[in-house]
Protein backbone atom coordinates (compact mmCIF):
# COMPACT_ATOMS: atom_id res chain seq x y z
CA UNK A 1 0.00 0.00 0.00
CA UNK A 2 1.31 3.45 -0.91
CA UNK A 3 1.78 6.10 1.82
CA UNK A 4 -0.93 8.75 1.73
CA UNK A 5 -0.52 12.49 1.99
CA UNK A 6 -2.72 15.60 1.94
CA UNK A 7 -6.31 15.04 1.02
CA UNK A 8 -5.81 11.33 0.37
CA UNK A 9 -3.61 11.78 -2.72
CA UNK A 10 -1.12 8.98 -3.25
CA UNK A 11 2.33 10.09 -2.21
CA UNK A 12 4.33 8.52 -5.02
CA UNK A 13 7.35 10.80 -4.56
CA UNK A 14 7.59 10.30 -0.80
CA UNK A 15 10.67 8.72 0.76
CA UNK A 16 10.55 6.35 3.71
CA UNK A 17 12.57 7.69 6.62
CA UNK A 18 13.18 6.75 10.22
CA UNK A 19 12.17 9.28 12.86
CA UNK A 20 15.19 10.53 14.80
CA UNK A 21 13.08 10.90 17.93
CA UNK A 22 11.19 7.59 18.22
CA UNK A 23 12.68 5.40 15.47
CA UNK A 24 9.35 4.84 13.69
CA UNK A 25 9.37 4.59 9.88
CA UNK A 26 7.26 7.19 8.06
CA UNK A 27 6.73 8.75 4.62
CA UNK A 28 8.53 12.07 4.06
CA UNK A 29 7.69 14.30 1.12
CA UNK A 30 10.23 17.04 1.75
CA UNK A 31 11.79 16.42 -1.68
CA UNK A 32 8.43 16.08 -3.44
CA UNK A 33 7.17 18.84 -5.71
CA UNK A 34 3.74 18.33 -4.13
CA UNK A 35 5.04 19.06 -0.64
CA UNK A 36 4.65 16.99 2.49
CA UNK A 37 2.21 16.29 5.28
CA UNK A 38 4.43 18.34 7.62
CA UNK A 39 3.51 21.51 5.71
CA UNK A 40 0.16 21.26 7.53
CA UNK A 41 1.75 21.22 11.03
CA UNK A 42 2.13 24.68 12.55
CA UNK A 43 5.41 24.94 14.46
CA UNK A 44 6.34 28.21 16.16
CA UNK A 45 9.64 29.70 14.92
CA UNK A 46 11.25 29.36 18.35
CA UNK A 47 10.21 25.70 18.62
CA UNK A 48 11.45 25.04 15.09
CA UNK A 49 14.85 26.46 16.06
CA UNK A 50 14.99 24.10 19.06
CA UNK A 51 14.08 21.11 16.84
CA UNK A 52 16.82 22.03 14.36
CA UNK A 53 19.36 22.12 17.20
CA UNK A 54 18.48 18.56 18.24
CA UNK A 55 17.60 16.74 15.00
CA UNK A 56 19.30 16.55 11.60
CA UNK A 57 16.39 15.01 9.67
CA UNK A 58 12.60 14.88 9.75
CA UNK A 59 10.40 13.66 12.58
CA UNK A 60 7.39 11.38 12.18
CA UNK A 61 3.89 12.89 12.30
CA UNK A 62 3.33 11.98 15.97
CA UNK A 63 6.66 13.36 17.20
CA UNK A 64 6.35 16.55 15.15
CA UNK A 65 2.84 17.21 16.46
CA UNK A 66 3.96 16.66 20.06
CA UNK A 67 6.93 18.98 19.52
CA UNK A 68 4.69 21.62 17.92
CA UNK A 69 2.37 21.56 20.96
CA UNK A 70 5.22 21.73 23.49
CA UNK A 71 6.30 25.24 24.53
CA UNK A 72 9.92 26.05 23.66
Amino acid sequence: MMPRCRGGAYAVAMDLQQCESCGREFACGAKSQDGCWCDEVAVAPRQLAVLREHFLTCLCPDCLRVAAETPA
